[in-house]
């Protein structure tokens, strides 16, 4: 893994004249998708949310609906509807990744699987959280790699963090991870913890008044260009 000062670096370049990052900035950030393409693949057994049923043809979706959307989730209904927006938030409107997202709502119980996930960060359980969605844990849902459910952590529990948990849970992805030396995929908790608290020690040095999402952000954008370079 990098050091912060090889990943600050690094954010120097990316910035480049850039207006630093900030967290309006990473709440605003918005991405639309097409919810036709959700209902040509939607599984038969599974009710259809309003994410899925809406005539329009583009629903764009920000960082901050996500957030509010978590708020008083109850049914797993209610977390299949939160992990569609998740989901068109973050495939957007290319065709393969958003069969894929479709696909894995097959799963039998995918549902209860979300809203218990959900539940166990919400409680500040990460490790146990991130434990139970990896292959053979007890939520896991078939197609979801480590990108699609610290999404799905993030999205659960960052806005009503409590500090006293220790890091907030943020997104591990591909990018993210080429930017921090990290390999691209299975991780285990012991390196999503550490990932976790490596982006507090880097928001101490890089943006010590903005909350660490703004440092995962630079970290994404950090490894896309990295990979066009």
């Amino acid at each position: 893994m990098k050091t912060a000062g090889e990943i600050e670096r690094r954010f120097h370049r990316w910035l480049d004249g850039r207006t630093p990052p900030t967290d309006a900035t990473v709440r605003a950030e918005a991405f639309s998708y097409r919810p036709a393409d959700w209902q040509r693949w939607w599984p038969a057994e599974l009710e259809r949310p309003e994410s899925v049923t809406t005539s329009d043809p583009l629903r764009t979706i920000r960082r901050s609906d996500l957030y509010q959307g978590a708020e008083g989730l109850r049914s797993p209904a209610e977390a299949i509807e939160l992990y569609v927006r998740m989901a068109g938030w973050g495939c957007e409107t290319r065709r393969y990744p958003t069969w894929r997202a479709v696909r894995a709502l097959s799963a039998a119980g995918v549902g209860e699987r979300l809203l218990a996930s959900h539940r166990l960060v919400r409680a500040g359980r990460t490790a146990e959280a991130f434990t139970r969605m990896r292959r053979g844990g007890e939520h896991y849902v078939k197609g979801f790699g480590a990108a699609v459910f610290t999404r799905w952590l993030y999205f659960s529990a960052y806005d009503a963090w409590n500090a006293s948990w220790g890091p907030a849970p943020l997104i591990l992805d591909q990018r993210v991870a080429a930017a921090i030396g990290y390999r691209r995929w299975a991780w285990s908790a012991d390196e999503y913890l550490y990932y976790l608290d490596f982006c507090e020690k880097l928001q101490a040095r890089w943006c010590p008044d903005e909350p660490t999402h703004v440092v995962e952000y630079g970290l994404y954008r950090a490894g896309r260009l990295q990979a066009a370079s």
